[in-house]
């Protein structure tokens, strides 16, 4: 599902022509979701709260950051 996602923000990648400062945030957000999913699983959802509320955003924050500095420096 989050494979999905990442192809999802590659869509303001091509819409406002973006370049490399937002491909890094992708990336990052790429490894933000991997550790997502690592932090649970069948046995154990202790940590659900953890991986759904705080990833999300630490993601949220790290595709704002990325984005306002790709417009910022390549405008």
């Amino acid at each position: 599902m989050h494979a999905l996602a990442v192809l999802l923000l590659l869509g303001p990648y091509f819409l406002l022509q973006l370049g490399m400062i937002y491909l890094a945030g992708l990336i990052v957000i790429s490894g933000l979701f991997i550790w997502e999913h690592r932090l649970i699983s069948a046995e154990d959802l202790s940590r659900l709260d953890v991986a759904f509320f705080n990833m999300n955003g630490w993601i949220s924050i790290t595709f704002l950051i990325f984005g306002a500095a790709d417009i910022l420096v390549g405008r």
